[in-house]
């Protein structure tokens, strides 16, 4: 069931309708303040608006590399599946050639 939260950013206070836990929601609210808290500290020149695009950049340049490393990852154990299954292919032959 969706449920309405209220949330702040970086002072900027929002409301958001989800399905996720409030606990959760908060947790990941926390963690973008104090991002881009960092940034605007980093960077007197960098506004909240700036900072919080550039949060958004990092964490889906982020995703995006996961996302690629599950893919490698995930062709690697089909290989390895591949692997597995021609050497139960070779056992099952050798089995036969003793007997």
């Amino acid at each position: 069931m969706k449920e309405k939260y209220s949330i702040n950013i970086a002072g900027t206070n929002l409301s958001i309708v989800t399905e996720e836990t409030e606990d959760y929601i908060k947790g990941l609210a926390d963690q973008i303040d104090e991002r881009v808290k960092a940034m605007i500290m980093s960077s007197k020149k960098c506004n909240k608006l700036e900072a919080a695009l550039f949060c958004v950049l990092d964490y889906l340049d982020e995703k995006n590399k996961i996302e690629s490393s599950m893919e490698n990852l995930r062709k690697q154990i089909e290989g390895y599946m591949n692997d597995l299954e021609d050497l139960k292919r070779e056992n099952d032959e050798l089995k036969k050639i003793i007997n």
